[in-house]
């Protein structure tokens, strides 16, 4: 039983490199590969030096509004048939990951799978296009039921920008159903679908972004992206397209078994919808969720958190 570990970076190397030793440390049998942002700076094998199994793809940015996210996902696993990489499991992860329990109950976990697949997966909508599913319906209905084809930023607009051009959203979808304008993570220009890619023979599904694929699951996503380049455009203009994409493949497919247990703990229950970082404070309920990953993590805000997770993890203690 093999676990390959893809992580999405783009930031903080001292935070990639710890994650990275504390995986390989937990899971020895496993493998890293790392599809990392290069915007801010690229990533170099050196930086693991001492590590073996440990993998490299830069690619030249990544934004969650557009389809960059699953493309450099989709191309990581690629990456890893080229390079002759056996796996039979793969979890992505991001750089403010962090594993909350031995790697080795996890792979325990998946020896025993009677799955393909563990993804956190909801029908966004019902047969009359009518909300039900994981959002609510005026949100859903934004992100997909429009295809952005006028991106102007690839973040938010500033606060000040995001009042103004508030108002005048507010005031566009009042009048019309046609044009939308979306500002919610990223400036962008959308027109109503009027395909029928998605619909009643093709339902959307959606949920978190993180998952874990059986091999024959991850061979049969990418084998389905290079079939078909049509659906593939049409999520690429959905808004954060990241969190149906995978999923609608997979839940389309009636030969995969999926549950729907991620195995991740976060807290989006900021105003925006952010997850929230987490702190020591937050062991307790992290511990309690039975998770085996959590996010996020920033150790400038809280270094103390993670120390306190590599002694559950690598059963160390504190010094």
């Amino acid at each position: 039983m093999r676990v390959l570990y893809l992580i999405q970076t783009f930031k903080n190397l001292p935070q990639i490199v710890r994650l990275v030793r504390t995986i390989r440390q937990s899971d020895p049998s496993g493998v890293v590969l790392i599809s990392h942002n290069q915007e801010a700076f690229a990533l170099e094998l050196v930086a693991f030096e001492g590590l073996t199994d440990v993998y490299i793809v830069n690619v030249p940015s990544g934004c969650r509004i557009d389809f960059s996210l699953p493309a450099s996902y989709l191309a990581a696993l690629e990456r890893a048939h080229e390079l002759g990489i056996r796996f039979d499991w793969v979890i992505n992860l991001t750089g403010q990951c962090y594993p909350v329990r031995p790697l080795r109950e996890f792979v325990s976990l998946l020896e025993r799978a009677q799955v393909d697949a563990f993804i956190d997966h909801h029908q966004v909508f019902d047969e009359h296009g009518r909300g039900g599913g994981i959002w609510p319906y005026d949100e859903a209905h934004g992100r997909y039921h429009y295809q952005y084809y006028w991106r102007f930023t690839r973040t938010e607009p500033a606060w000040v920008w995001r009042k103004v051009l508030g108002i005048v959203r507010v005031m566009l979808h009042k009048i019309q159903p046609w044009v939308r304008l979306d500002t919610s993570y990223a400036l962008q220009i959308g027109l109503r679908d009027r395909t029928n890619i998605v619909g009643e023979a093709f339902p959307l599904f959606g949920g978190s972004y993180y998952m874990t694929l059986s091999h024959r699951a991850a061979s049969y996503l990418c084998e389905f992206t290079r079939s078909h380049p049509e659906i593939t455009l049409h999520f690429s203009r959905m808004n954060t397209p990241s969190e149906v994409y995978p999923h609608t493949v997979l839940a389309n497919n009636p030969e995969l078994k999926l549950s729907g247990e991620h195995h991740f703990f976060f807290d989006v229950n900021s105003k925006r919808g952010r997850p929230l970082t987490l702190k020591v404070k937050d062991l307790d309920r992290i511990t309690a969720s039975g998770a085996f990953f959590a996010r996020k993590f920033e150790p400038a805000i809280d270094s103390a958190v993670l120390d306190r997770l590599d002694q559950s993890v690598l059963n160390t203690t504190s010094a």
